[in-house]
């Protein structure tokens, strides 16, 4: 049988098979929730119960007994055990007891830097997350912990590097969502009031390397000569994935009207770049493996020298998959792919499972599988604007019309799909709520992947040294930016076009997702169709929505 490379193809066998590494995904995650739930278990204890459950799957198996529920109930139940101690293993540790109710005290240690936040802004404070490697006196009991930091604007901070520091040690004061960010990141101190700050060790070549790539990439999109216009920084953020480099305008407009996404390194960026790099490498005429293997590389590149972004690596990993696939001329299918870079994403870091990026971007793009690409090719098949002429008697015009319809009809489906699965993390993290952004992504998206596409010849050649054909196409960018920030400016003007509002239970808001996701694997199981289908998980959010609304 012939493999099939298209995104639209329905399943042709149902969901469990066509992907099995969800009997991986589903129980780590499992054993992530309860690990996390758990932080005083020791790793051991879930290893037994593991061993537990697999004695009888061995045996039953070993027995031509085993059923399929039977085999379901024992693996996952293993492998839900296995993720906790996986988890427990890898968790950051707690304050030792008694340090969360002491005061402020000076500490005189080293700490090693491990994420910036404000990279590369020399009027603003140092700010990021370390951890403490070294320290003197009592403090040597909180060796090891993670700790948020504010510097001097001076410090010249490089990722992986550690730094002999003297200042002040305490229990984060931050509230909201960035403290249930710390919280979920294993930080549990905050060093600020510091007053001396000296290299100790330049970090090993990994993080020297990438901390370099990421100053020469910012060397070419915000050269020194030339004033930080916003057109400029609004560039920089979105190519780097650094939203603090937006003017403050710019980033509450963006805010509001639910789109501050588009300046953090998503899929749509990597499928912009990774589009942009294979139109480059079809002029020099390589043949299809060489340049997928080199526009996979060049990929892998710009993930690695903007910071690894979960959702740009599950990006990067979905895109690989599927270029691999089509290589080997392997059936190539979006939901194996996603599932696959999930599992190697939180094998990697478990810690993002907490992150507000991990969730969104995995949500965001499970919903677009499962519900806007679907969609989209439902459209497409009722909606003829020539159903009584043949297609072979169709003109260029009757094609260029049908294809507008299927663009419009298809980006409508996508950023619906978008904008339902990202509701209810919205208003949990960041407490806005913009139901009418999925309207207005439809125009944004293209000119976001354009400016992205643009933005990569600006790096490409002032990397090259073309100072010149780089200028040229950061105008071209900057005036997409400008057309962003213009249609932004006029949805906000709309009414009921932004709304401040924050969920107030947590597991509300996961009770909604869980249940619109539910509608939707079991339409895709049960290969439902109809209008039941594309309503059902559109009035599963509303209604969220809706009795959130009368709670508050």
């Amino acid at each position: 049988m012939a493999a099939t490379t298209s995104t639209t193809s329905e399943p042709s066998r149902p969901l469990r098979w066509r992907t099995p590494l969800l009997w991986v995904l589903l129980p780590l995650l499992a054993g992530f929730i309860a690990g996390e739930q758990l932080p005083g278990l020791s790793p051991w204890a879930p290893c037994a119960l593991a061993v537990a459950f697999t004695v009888p799957l061995a045996w039953l198996t070993w027995r031509d007994r085993l059923t399929p529920r039977t085999f379901a109930g024992l693996w996952l139940a293993a492998a839900a055990c296995l993720g906790s101690a996986y988890y427990l293993e890898r968790r950051e540790p707690d304050l030792p007891t008694g340090w969360q109710k002491l005061p402020a005290r000076e500490v005189v240690g080293e700490i090693r830097i491990e994420r910036l936040f404000s990279h590369f802004q020399p009027d603003r404070p140092q700010r990021g997350i370390a951890r403490l490697v070294e320290a003197s006196g009592v403090e040597t009991a909180l060796e090891r912990q993670r700790l948020v930091f504010e510097l001097p604007a001076d410090a010249d901070l490089h990722l992986g590097a550690q730094y002999a520091v003297v200042g002040v040690i305490a229990t984060p004061e931050a509230d909201g969502g960035f403290a249930r960010y710390l919280e979920r990141q294993g930080v549990h101190l905050a060093l600020d009031r510091v007053r001396r700050v000296e290299v100790s060790h330049p970090g090993g070549w990994w993080q020297r390397s990438q901390d370099a790539a990421q100053r020469r990439l910012r060397a070419v999109l915000l050269p020194e000569g030339f004033a930080p216009t916003p057109a400029r920084l609004m560039l920089a953020a979105m190519l780097l994935g650094e939203t603090e480099l937006l003017p403050t305008p710019q980033r509450h407009a963006f805010m509001a009207s639910g789109t501050l996404h588009y300046f953090a390194i998503s899929g749509l960026h990597v499928a912009a770049v990774a589009a942009t790099l294979d139109l480059l490498l079809r002029l020099f005429r390589l043949r299809p493996k060489p340049r997928t293997l080199a526009g996979l590389l060049l990929l892998a590149g710009y993930i690695w020298a903007t910071g690894l972004a979960a959702s740009a690596v599950r990006a990067g990993l979905m895109i690989a998959f599927w270029s691999l696939a089509w290589l080997w001329r392997r059936q190539a299918a979006s939901l194996p792919a996603l599932v696959a870079s999930a599992v190697l994403v939180l094998l990697w870091s478990p810690r993002q499972l907490w992150t507000p990026g991990f969730q969104l971007s995995y949500l965001v793009a499970a919903a677009i599988i499962l519900y806007g690409v679907p969609l989209a090719r439902w459209g497409r098949e009722r909606w003829l604007l020539f159903p009584w002429l043949p297609r072979q008697s169709w003109q260029w015009h009757h094609h260029w019309r049908q294809n507008i319809v299927y663009g419009l009809w298809s980006a409508l489906s996508v950023s619906l799909a978008a904008t339902l699965a990202s509701w209810p993390l919205s208003l949990l993290y960041f407490h806005i709520s913009s139901p009418g952004a999925w309207l207005l992504n439809v125009v944004l998206a293209p000119l976001a992947s354009l400016a992205v596409a643009a933005g990569v010849l600006v790096i490409g050649f002032g990397l090259a040294g073309l100072a010149p054909l780089s200028h040229f196409f950061a105008y071209a960018a900057w005036l997409l930016l400008r057309l962003m920030e213009g249609a932004i400016a006029q949805f906000l003007s709309w009414p009921l076009s932004s709304e401040a509002r924050s969920w107030q239970v947590d597991l509300f808001a996961w009770i909604v997702i869980g249940g619109f996701f539910a509608c939707l694997l079991r339409a895709l199981a049960r290969r439902q169709e109809g209008l039941l289908r594309w309503s059902l998980p559109v009035l599963w959010i509303l209604g969220g929505v809706v009795c959130f609304s009368v709670a508050t």
